[in-house]
């Protein structure tokens, strides 16, 4: 994303990190694990003292591979090693350190699993509780799903027993306000959103997206949650500034109470 030219909005933003409320102007590097043996040309190791997030796709992540895969025999298929936790300990996660040391933050992003496969709730639920046994307690994690019907209470115990956050992704999936609405939907002490890029021009940012954002950072505020919010290229510092201005009144309390306290 852009580098914001007002000075009183990145002031704002500087203002909430203090409260940990942190808006990324950048998006989380990405990384597709079907395209693993490309990274050594594709990108460089970035140093270690430089905080990242990554966003991690494809791999054990994808329930049937997509007919654009770049492996012409998988295209169409099933994928035997979804949700394998070997895949995650051998692969995923030393392909994460190898190429970014300072990770502070994994977002696995899951591919939509569509209806017509047949995988039952509880059958998805066993394999991601085993995938997400193996991981490392060194960084902070966050799942997405592309199914709304799996936003269930065992979904949300399944992340609450690993210390995992679901991924707020509002991508084939319920805004924003609808989802932090949902009980137990907060399952870690981290909260993580992230604003995709729309497949097409001029998206608006409008005000339930707004109200989204204010609910949610609300949220993290009463729970004492730390919060990462990932915005895309396309949140205009209008948009921004319109959130800013609609949180302008929760900032000033906590400021408030700050002085009070002293």
């Amino acid at each position: 994303m852009h580098t914001i030219a007002e000075p009183w909005l990145a002031s704002y933003i500087r203002a909430w990190e203090r409260h940990q409320i942190h808006f990324s102007l950048h998006p989380p590097l990405s990384l597709d694990a079907d395209r693993l043996p490309e990274l050594p040309v594709r990108a460089e190791k970035l140093p270690p003292e430089i905080p990242v997030a990554v966003a991690v796709s494809g791999g054990p992540l994808t329930y049937r591979f997509s007919y654009a895969h770049c492996d012409r025999t998988k295209r169409g298929e099933r994928n035997e090693s979804f949700l394998n936790p070997g895949m995650l300990q051998d692969i995923l996660l030393p392909a994460i350190e190898a190429l970014a040391p300072g990770t502070h933050l994994v977002m696995l992003c899951l591919a939509p699993v569509y209806a017509t496969e047949n995988v039952p709730a509880d059958i998805f639920l066993e394999k991601l509780d085993r995938f997400l046994a193996g991981l490392p307690r060194s960084c902070r994690y966050a799942v997405g799903v592309k199914n709304p019907e799996l936003l269930l209470p065992d979904y949300c115990a399944c992340l609450r027993s690993h210390g995992v956050a679901h991924l707020f992704d509002e991508t084939a999936m319920p805004p924003l306000l609808d989802q932090i609405q949902i009980p137990g939907i907060l399952t870690a002490e981290h909260v993580v959103y992230r604003n995709m890029p729309a497949p097409y021009a001029g998206r608006s940012t409008d005000g339930e997206w707004a109200l989204g954002i204010v609910e949610t950072i609300r949220r993290c505020l009463t729970e004492k949650r730390r919060c990462f919010l990932y915005l895309d290229e396309q949140t205009s510092e209008a948009s921004l500034g319109m959130l800013m201005t609609m949180l302008n009144a929760d900032l000033a309390k906590l400021s408030l109470l700050r002085k009070r306290a002293a």
